[in-house]
């Protein structure tokens, strides 16, 4: 049964109309922030938010490998077998965490400067209520309560932009990492009333090592992600740069993930689906053959959402947040990441099914371009390219990576008639346009031309994207999805005011 786009967008609608309600309400509290605070200041919280992602990865993975069983067990009924393995997965979750905890905080005490030292205490209070967020979470995804996910992620992104700007003035930097805890504190609450959970701990130690033999592959495949993703980035920057340079990069980075974290929505929403599918297909391009057309449509959409996010932030610094005006040149790099990530996930999620298995070879693909990444990161640091340096380094391995992962998995979902190579062309045209109109951006900005031009790139645009629909991409009927996307959009949203 093939898989509807339009379906499992409208499915996914509701989390991603949530974040950007969230995001819209955020931009003024992001404004009131950045004039509150300075580059500084958040290079403090990302220094002291390394140290807690750096914890986060001492763990052997269960409930993320029981992450991959329960749709099934919910699926067959096996209400039993679902609560038995819940509880296992949780019981040795919150042991791990506990003995993590007690480390956070020894190490916390070592510290000598008293501002430091507070955050990071906030930091590891966060590090526990998302260890229990993060399951319930996994449990509503398991049984595909989106409608609840949906309405925590509402509370979230309505409360969030309200707190950040009631308490900046008077806990300053501490509120960029106090609020997020509250916030998440309060998604917990709402999980905790509507998910009627049994648990009893269960330490059942065959299972524990049955599923970390699972899950550690899958921890390592996340750990290797969120390196390659920014971590590694940040980490060389503390050490080669200072503190301004990092706190540029994580407020061009932040806009970044504002964007591509709504490509994950549809991905979180896809997983279940796609692998559900996938457990009874008479072969490979059954399951997974209708990402084919997924990927094409968002290297498109990711590509048009870049473009648009540059104008923006351009306007936005230059007019508003003057003190990140430096910051225009990472994020217009930056913003690559956009596409690369927006299509990463569809080779991601077939590899690391059930079905296949071959989570391994996304390990491999990530160590090695990691690997290019810290070296190409250094050795631009050492030429003397900075920041900029930085930046580029990681939107080419990010770009290897993801292209790598599509050679590695077109054999399981490119659809007989059509090839690898077709499907490069297919995915690089956007990818084309994205190049061409960032360099106008740019040359705008090098030659102080009057910014109002960037509004004039936009019907240029517009006119490149629909000759492109009518002509290499008629097949895939993209003016229809895209007014059912703006159909889409513009319902989710009504049905959230609605709810305010």
């Amino acid at each position: 049964m093939a898989l509807s786009f339009s379906h499992i967008l409208k499915s996914s609608a509701g989390l991603s109309s949530v974040k950007l309600i969230g995001k819209l309400l955020s931009f003024p509290s992001g404004i009131i922030l950045a004039m509150v605070l300075g580059p500084e200041d958040y290079g403090l919280v990302g220094v002291a938010m390394l140290y807690i992602t750096y914890a986060t990865w001492i763990n052997p993975g269960i409930v993320i490998a029981a992450k991959r069983e329960l749709p099934g067990m919910v699926k067959q009924e096996q209400q039993v077998e679902f609560k038995h393995l819940a509880s296992v997965s949780l019981s040795f979750d919150l042991l791990i965490a506990f003995f993590v905890t007690a480390g956070l905080c020894a190490f916390s005490m070592t510290i000598d400067e008293s501002l430091m030292r507070t955050l990071m205490f906030i930091a590891i209070l966060g590090f526990l209520v998302t260890k229990l967020y993060d399951y319930f979470s996994a449990i509503a995804y398991s049984k595909l309560q989106f409608k609840l996910l949906t309405k925590v992620k509402f509370v979230e992104r309505v409360v969030a932009p309200v707190l950040s700007i009631v308490l900046v003035f008077y806990f300053k930097i501490y509120v960029l990492v106090l609020v997020p805890v509250l916030v998440q504190f309060i998604g917990l609450l709402v999980f905790i009333k509507n998910i009627r959970l049994d648990f009893k701990p269960t330490f059942n130690w065959q299972e524990f090592i049955r599923l970390t033999k699972v899950g550690i592959p899958l921890v390592l495949m996340g750990f290797l992600y969120k390196a390659f993703i920014g971590i590694a980035d940040k980490t060389i920057i503390v050490r080669y740069l200072d503190i301004v340079q990092l706190g540029l990069f994580l407020y061009a980075y932040s806009y970044v993930n504002i964007l591509t974290d709504l490509f994950r929505d549809f991905g979180r929403v896809l997983a279940p689906v796609l692998w559900r599918n996938a457990s009874d297909a008479a072969d490979d391009i059954a399951a997974f053959g209708d990402t084919f057309r997924f990927s094409v449509y968002f290297a498109i959409l990711s590509a048009v959402i870049g473009l648009v996010a540059q104008m923006f932030f351009i306007l936005l610094v230059s007019t508003v947040t003057v003190k990140f005006k430096a910051a225009v040149p990472i994020f217009l790099i930056l913003s690559f990441g956009i596409y690369f990530e927006a299509l990463q996930i569809f080779p991601e999620y077939i590899l690391s099914s059930k079905r296949l298995n071959k989570q391994n070879y996304i390990i491999r693909v990530w160590g090695f371009y990691l690997a290019l990444n810290v070296i190409l990161d250094i050795a631009l640091i050492i030429l003397g390219y900075g920041i900029i340096g930085v930046a580029i380094a990681t939107t080419i391995t990010q770009g290897g990576a993801t292209f790598t992962m599509y050679f590695v998995a077109h054999r399981h979902f490119i659809p007989e008639g059509k090839s690898l190579a077709g499907l490069i062309k297919l995915l690089f045209l956007p990818f084309a346009v994205l190049i061409a109109i960032t360099l106008v951006h740019a040359a705008i900005l090098i030659y102080h031309v009057p910014l109002l031009y960037l509004l004039f790139t936009i019907p240029l645009q517009i006119l490149i994207w629909y000759l492109l629909a009518l002509g290499p991409y008629q097949e895939f009927d993209i003016m229809r999805h895209t007014r059912s996307l703006i159909r889409t959009i513009c319902g989710s949203l009504r049905t959230r005011f609605k709810i305010a």
